[in-house]
This record gives structure tokens, sequence and C-alpha cells, in this order.
């Protein structure tokens, strides 16, 4: 497991970068995951997510809605919307690499979240979010702590279950 990129990162920014589930679709105003980062690190969060993006439309808007904001940490969430249009994982993965190359060639941390979808929806999904975390130098959120993430829940449960989960503290960061 190649150790984390960008560690020693000078960015300033911290982006959530990702689709609907980023965006916030569904949660009242100020109860969408990055909101509430933002509230548990004490500092702007910048959400950058869209509704019904795929990881290839993300990547196509990376410069203007991410890298523009020089970023410290993006955190990466993909997926959904690839499976549900039927990409295959491997072309999935070629995409998400890319994503996560050009925001640690820009000098930032990354850190992926994988998709709590149903095993039939997402066949190969998984095993690309570790495969690339592995062997890109990214960090990897948990199912668990992306589920509990993703559902909205208070903020003890939240974030005890997947960001203080990252080890980013352990990676002298700081940011937790």
């Amino acid at each position: 497991s190649k150790a984390v990129t960008n560690v020693q990162s000078t960015g300033e920014a911290v982006v959530c970068f990702g689709d609907s589930l980023t965006h916030g679709e569904g949660a009242l105003p100020g109860e969408d995951y990055p909101s509430r980062l933002a509230e548990r690190l004490g500092r702007a969060v910048i959400n950058a997510g869209r509704n019904g993006d795929t990881a290839a439309e993300g990547l196509s808007r990376i410069d203007d809605d991410v890298l523009r904001h020089q970023p410290l940490l993006v955190v990466v969430e993909f997926g959904g919307n690839d499976a549900m249009r039927g990409v295959p994982a491997d072309a999935f993965e070629e995409t998400l690499r890319a994503i996560v190359e050009r925001i640690q060639d820009a000098g930032a941390m990354v850190v992926l979240t994988g998709i709590p979808a149903a095993p039939f929806l997402a066949q190969g999904y998984e095993a690309v979010y570790h495969r690339v975390a592995k062997h890109e130098g990214g960090r990897l959120m948990d199912r668990h702590g992306t589920a509990a993430m993703l559902r909205f829940r208070p903020l003890a449960g939240v974030y005890g279950e997947g960001f203080e989960s990252l080890g980013l503290v352990s990676h002298g960061i700081g940011l937790l």
C-alpha cells in the first residue's frame, strides 16, 4: 500500500467533490455531509457536488469546481450514477484514477468514499475504490463510515464512524 500522497500539502481548501450524495439531494439545508464536515472541522468546506454526475462528468469539471480552490484535501464521492448507467467497473476505475491523479498533481490529499449501493447495482465497484486508494496514495473511507455519513445521521454518529476512521490525524494533517 502506497503512503498517503501530499501529507505535507500547502493547499488551503477542503473540498467535497461528487454527485447528488455530496450535493445533498434530499437533505435539509445544512444537513448535507459537506456542511456537517465544515461544522465538525470548524472551517469552511466547499461543496462541489452535482446531482446526476458520473465520474466522467466530474472529471470534466474538476478544474473549475475543485482545483481552482487550491485544495488541501478533497473528499471524492462518485460511482452511484456510473453504476445506475451501467458503466463497467474498469471504465469507472480509469476515470476515478484520473480524478485522483489530477487532484494529487495539484498538491492535495485525496479521501475516497465508496457508494453504499446494492451489490447488483455496482458489481466490482467496491474493489475499485480499494485498488485506487492503495495504488494512488489516497485514503479510503470504509463502507460503514461512508454509509453512515451519507445517511445524514447526527454529527457524532456520522463522523465517529466515518471521517475519524480515516486516520488523518495519524498522518499529521491535523484537520480533526
